[in-house]
């Protein structure tokens, strides 16, 4: 296996998106390990059949997601979650720890829904971050994803409420941080992605001119449509 291609990774929602895409507020990518085989599916943006339409644009059938990752709470990330499970309720939901009982809830009967508090390893090479939380008044608990990559780390997050810079450390604990992908928001702790080869911001991220001019090297603009192998 080339070193190019342990990880594929596809966005499939995002605000802005390639000529042949559909856009809508939120996020969310398509990952497939080409270790295990497995699509997974990382957030569902805020509408479904947008999600869809963007999924079937790079010949991925719903069917074959076997995994899907819900970051945290709201609604531009996990719209697309139900009806997804109607077309294909034979996946595994992972959510944050602190939200397992409210999903637990609204999926259908025998879908499983695994709450992530610690970070684990979901799939071979792809581990899912400890559950962090924003400083706001009422916290929001998040999780992102981390791909292992011939010993350096790929991120991959939704919003970051918990601010960017507390999931790259965490993810520095397995080794460089090889690249960071997604939605950064307000994130001020932008010195943590001092020596990350590749930067993609997308979604929500509010400083996406600064981080261009303290990373010019690294920067690269991701929408839907976009594709990154690793």
């Amino acid at each position: 296996m080339s070193e190019s291609k342990n990880f594929e990774i596809k966005i499939v929602f995002d605000n802005n998106c390639l000529e042949g895409f559909k856009k809508g507020w939120g996020f969310g990518a398509i990952i497939l390990n080409n270790h295990s085989k497995k699509t997974i599916l990382f957030d569902t943006g805020a509408n479904f059949n947008r999600l869809a339409y963007n999924i079937d644009q790079f010949n991925v059938k719903l069917e074959d997601i076997s995994k899907v990752i819900i970051t945290h709470d709201h609604p531009d990330h996990s719209g697309g979650l139900l009806k997804l499970l109607e077309k294909n309720p034979n996946v595994e939901v992972y959510v944050a720890d602190s939200n397992k009982e409210a999903y637990t809830r609204i999926v259908p009967s025998g879908v499983k829904v695994i709450g992530v508090k610690n970070m684990i390893e979901i799939d071979e090479n792809f581990l899912i971050s400890n559950e962090l939380k924003s400083a706001d008044k009422d916290p929001i608990p998040e999780i992102c994803a981390f791909l292992k990559v011939d010993g350096e780390i790929v991120v991959i997050t939704g919003c970051a409420h918990p601010d960017l810079g507390h999931f790259v450390e965490d993810a520095k604990k397995l080794g460089h941080v090889k690249a960071v992908i997604g939605g950064f928001h307000r994130s001020r702790m932008l010195d943590s992605l001092e020596e990350v080869d590749l930067i993609a911001p997308c979604h929500c991220t509010q400083r996406v001119d600064k981080i261009k001019e303290m990373y010019p090297d690294s920067f690269v603009e991701i929408k839907a449509g976009s594709e990154l192998s690793f």
